[in-house]
């Protein structure tokens, strides 16, 4: 059976939504593992505001902050301390700080490098699927590769059998 949500949890959803919807700036961020990052922040601040009305209030009520410069704000903090590992607590905080925070340097957004999220990634059955085509894809994309390479390559066996073929051996 679905649960319902309340009335605090679809405005804390809304209020964690990736803004890019109501912001100009272009995604400039490559890094890899981005999209797992972003949830797992995103999924920690809704719990969080869920217990706390105020940083609910706060991710809600603030139009300077959204997610993607929250996100920014993490990697630039990491990328000062130069540590390569952090608590997810850790890093949970720091997206906290980042909506405590009235003004707060974002930095500017990192295009290069690689998140890795310790986490287990729930796919919906649409992304599953979506998944799965696209690994077809590349399967066949493969072989097609693969099976036109071997068919450009000259055959040296083929012309030594027709050579063959031509001389007749002598059995005496």
């Amino acid at each position: 059976m679905a649960k319902k949500k309340t009335e605090l949890e679809k405005k804390i959803e809304q209020a964690t939504k990736d803004s890019k919807e109501t912001t100009s700036k272009p995604k400039t961020s490559t890094i890899k593992g981005t999209d797992n990052f972003k949830k797992a922040i995103m999924n920690n601040l809704r719990e969080e505001a869920k217990k706390d009305r105020l940083l609910f209030e706060r991710i809600k009520n603030n139009p300077k902050k959204n997610i993607d410069d929250c996100i920014t704000f993490i990697y630039n903090h990491v990328k000062k301390s130069g540590c390569f590992g952090y608590e997810d607590e850790e890093i949970y905080q720091l997206a906290r700080h980042y909506y405590d925070e009235d003004d707060i340097e974002v930095g500017t957004p990192i295009t290069q490098g690689e998140v890795i999220v310790n986490r287990t990634i729930q796919l919906t059955p649409k992304e599953i699927e979506e998944a799965k085509e696209k690994a077809i894809r590349e399967i066949i994309a493969e072989e097609k590769k693969r099976l036109k390479k071997q068919d450009d390559k000259p055959s040296t066996t083929t012309n030594k059998k027709e050579e063959n073929l031509g001389e007749q051996a002598s059995l005496f």
